[in-house]
């Protein structure tokens, strides 16, 4: 289920449609829906950590929710670096559609440093990244 088709259509503070798919931000997470076939690397997403990086800063406790409407490839060894670059991240939810988004992503997990969960259901995923920034932060 797309952003705009849900219950938090109304709810995001800011939205970026950049060429790599759509960016929806809330008080304490960000909601990515990459594009079909778009590579997602260290490199590839530059604007996106920029654009994290100017709503959140450095300090303020995040989430992140990678809904995974569409397939995508991902460079799983990437991982490390987002920790360094993003250390506020709190928690990393992916929304899987699919038995095949869910071996992804065990087996992006295996990389994973960070606080890292997979739901069938976005609403699911945006009250674990928010439970788990609300932890951090307090």
């Amino acid at each position: 289920m797309r952003v705009l088709d849900s219950s938090l259509q109304n709810n995001f503070l800011r939205h970026y449609s950049l060429s790599m798919g759509e960016l929806y931000f809330f008080e304490n997470y960000v909601i990515a829906e990459f594009n079909e076939g778009v590579l997602i690397s260290y490199e590839s997403v530059y604007e996106v950590v920029m654009l994290i990086k100017e709503y959140f800063g450095d300090d303020k406790s995040f989430g992140f929710v990678s809904n995974r409407i569409h397939s995508y490839s991902t460079v799983p060894t990437d991982s490390a670096k987002w920790k360094q670059v993003l250390p506020n991240l709190a928690a990393y939810g992916v929304v899987i559609y699919d038995h095949r988004g869910m071996v992804n992503v065990q087996f992006e997990k295996k990389f994973c440093k960070s606080n890292h969960n997979a739901f069938q259901n976005l609403e699911k995923a945006v009250n674990w990244v928010k439970e788990a920034s609300e932890k951090t932060a307090a």
